[in-house]
């Protein structure tokens, strides 16, 4: 094994020197050779040498252009702008363009691989105060609006284009994604450059000069007030922001348009306009702000636990109209369409829980004669945009394995209303493909609406879209329907009756499915994530040493390798390691088991706690402390807005502890959600594990019924 890394690293470093000796051996060539009209052109202002020098070269001069700026991009030292300049002049600004553009993309790609497969240290690529301006950069995930930052930060003149390439490649986003973002993003600058040269060449100087100034003026405001800018957009109403920058765009519009057609008399109007926009914007952005900021609080967070709102049908068709493409498309889901029931007024549509998008595969075939309210967890609607936009579409917050009230009325206005509900009983995602648990309270608000049920059961979605996964896959998805109690039947059943059936029809194992059917999933970095579930390894039995790359988990204790192929099997050498995801996860569940016995058993750690923000900001951290989960509960000892608390969660009240892989754990307790996250991010999953089987331990001890 050594020796094969050994022989891979010789022949990655072989590669990287070829290839930056080649790419070294052009620019000197060039360097050489067009040093003198170069020298020239900055002395005079004659173009013609430095054009007829390039001229030479013929074809190859394109070439030469991409070559330069791809150097530009991994170097940083040289600046784009007289590279992209010296295209539109000496290539004209369609094919000077496409040079750049080309170069652009191989430096990019460059970098994507340097720091991917070579792991090269950025500090061989930028200089001091570039890297000090790079770790300035604030860290953003893909869901927090990471694709808007990274091209955002193309417009700001202090950075770089390697800079910003790095930080994306630095992501985890795919090559395709890296490749769209840190190409497009370079666009406008390259348009204007390389149109500023070919203008010289035709004699628009007053033009030209004019647009050199707009872009000195507005890079050197970004330059010195930029976070003083940032800073104050943030803390302006969002909405209020939107419509300033659309008032903005149109004279920015204005000065592309006035450019592009040599207009210089155009462009001094325009640059009129814009001052004159933000003196306007000076005197009147506070009273605009204020405006939507009491819009906004027309409606406080407890807005969410208010009556269900009727389904805004146009918001719904649209998102459903566009759902029902893309997910088909994106997932191959098959609907097996044979026996599906007709929907009653009123009825609960009710689905397995594999993946996060289960209630997309579950309602959008009904669409578009059925719009159904659905039932949420609450942690979805404590960022306040998003819970707003749920509520629109007829979402019901709910506070999972609690007493919830307002859920309930909510959730009886809709029958009374002759609405569709849908719900999932298990409330909350299968780590391992397999149904865990179901709330016994499911069984118990059956009967008490005493409608038709209807099933839906998904297969293939765990494996589409894991819980514990960075990535995507395709491969399969399929879903069936039929129905599971009558409004006649349900009149005569017991609740026990109606749970034990609930728990044979939505029975699920992904696994067995796959066996049956083989499907194969393709996705890009196949097995990273799964050392936020498969915390033990079961050959050493130590925990959390499992390092993920690529499609391949690697036991840092004893080197245990294995690789999760496109079928969901382990590939490895070692007969200790269990054949799929749902077995490894099994055998932790029976490993902790055995721990639990023990009366005195404690699970300690260190944590973080975050509350729903109250302005509808997602979580904010509210302290720090340590966790304890014994046979009595959960118990928090820390701080709690500056105050010192103890809080006890007893374990009559916590069946479940729902977590997010590489996340959090959360508590559901008094209408409040307790967001922990552990110092060590990988004791999550094992939080879930033994919170669950504590509380089953403590059901059987004491020989509680769960439908009492």
């Amino acid at each position: 094994m050594l020796e094969t890394n050994k022989i891979r690293s010789l022949s990655k470093l072989l590669f990287s020197l070829i290839v930056v000796g080649f790419l070294i051996a052009i620019l000197i060539f060039l360097s050489i050779d067009l040093y003198q009209p170069f020298r020239l052109f900055i002395e005079t202002d004659n173009i013609v040498p430095l054009q007829e020098q390039i001229n030479k070269y013929g074809f190859w001069r394109y070439f030469f252009i991409v070559i330069i700026h791809a150097f530009q991009v991994l170097l940083t030292i040289i600046p784009a702008q007289p590279i992209q300049i010296v295209a539109g002049l000496t290539c004209g600004p369609w094919l000077g363009f496409v040079s750049c553009l080309g170069g652009i993309f191989i430096g990019n790609t460059v970098v994507y691989f340097l720091v991917r497969i070579f792991k090269t240290n950025p500090t061989l690529l930028y200089n001091s105060k570039q890297i000090e301006k790079l770790s300035s950069i604030p860290e953003k995930k893909p869901r927090e609006g990471f694709y808007l930052f990274i091209l955002a930060l193309y417009f700001v003149p202090a950075i770089p284009y390697g800079m910003v390439a790095y930080h994306a490649a630095n992501s985890k986003i795919n090559f395709i994604k890296y490749s769209l973002l840190t190409t497009l993003g370079t666009i406008p600058s390259l348009i204007i450059c390389i149109a500023f040269g070919s203008f010289i060449v035709h004699g628009y100087f007053l033009v030209s000069l004019l647009l050199i100034i707009g872009i000195f003026v507005v890079s050197l405001l970004s330059m010195k007030y930029g976070k003083q800018i940032v800073t104050h957009l943030t803390n302006r109403s969002i909405r209020a922001s939107f419509i300033w920058l659309m008032i903005f765009l149109i004279p920015i519009i204005l000065v592309a348009y006035f450019f592009s057609t040599k207009n210089a008399l155009g462009l001094l109007i325009t640059y009129g306009s814009i001052l004159l926009l933000v003196l306007l914007y000076w005197l009147l952005n506070k009273r605009v702000s204020r405006i939507f900021d009491k819009m906004d609080k027309k409606y406080n967070m407890a807005y969410f636990q208010g009556p269900v709102k009727k389904i805004n049908g146009f918001l719904y068709t649209t998102i459903a109209f566009f759902m029902r493409i893309y997910f088909v498309l994106r997932f191959r889901v098959k609907v097996d369409k044979t026996n599906m029931p007709k929907v009653e007024r009123p009825s609960i549509l009710i689905f397995n829980h594999p993946s996060k998008l289960d209630f997309m595969f579950s309602f959008l075939p009904y669409f578009p004669k059925n719009k159904i309210h659905t039932v949420i967890a609450y942690y979805y609607f404590c960022n306040y945009r998003l819970g707003k936009l749920l509520k629109n579409l007829g979402g019901i917050p709910k506070y999972l394995f609690q007493p919830d009230i307002s859920a309930m009325k909510s959730i009886s206005r809709v029958i009374k209303n002759k609405g569709i509900l849908g719900l999932s009983p298990e409330g909350r995602l299968s780590a391992y493909g397999e149904l865990e648990t179901i709330i016994p309270s499911t069984a118990k608000l059956i009967k008490k609406m005493g409608v038709q049920v209807v099933l839906s059961k998904i297969s293939g979605a765990y494996f589409s879209i894991p819980k514990w996964a960075n990535t995507w896959r395709q491969g399969r998805v399929e879903v069936s329907y039929r129905e599971v109690f009558s409004a006649a039947e349900l009149k005569e059943l017991s609740v026990k009756e109606i749970y034990q059936r609930l728990l044979s029809e939505i029975n699920y194992d992904e696994f067995e499915w796959q066996e049956k059917n083989r499907v194969k999933y393709k996705g890009k970095r196949f097995a990273e994530g799964l050392e936020h579930i498969l915390y033990r390894c079961p050959v050493c039995h130590q925990e959390y040493t499992y390092q993920a790359s690529d499609d391949k988990i690697t036991c840092s204790s004893c080197h245990t390798e294995v690789t999760l192929n496109p079928y969901y099997d382990f590939v490895t050498d070692n007969p200790k390691i269990p054949k799929n995801i749902k077995l490894w996860y099994l055998w932790q569940k029976e490993y902790e088991q055995k721990n639990i016995d023990d009366p005195n058993y404690l699970l300690t750690s260190e944590v973080t706690l975050k509350l729903p923000d109250p302005n509808g900001h997602g979580f904010t951290v509210v302290g720090n402390g340590v966790t304890t989960l014994s046979h009595q509960g959960v118990q928090y000892i820390g701080t709690i807005n500056g105050e010192e608390k103890e809080i006890l969660f007893k374990i009559d009240s916590i069946p479940a502890i729902p977590f997010g892989a590489n996340e959090d754990f959360e508590i559901y307790d008094h209408n409040t959600l307790y967001y922990f996250v552990p110092k060590n991010i990988r004791e999550c999953v094992k939080w879930s594990v033994v919170g669950e089987l504590i509380y089953q331990k403590y059901i059987k001890d004491n020989h509680i019924d769960i439908l009492e």
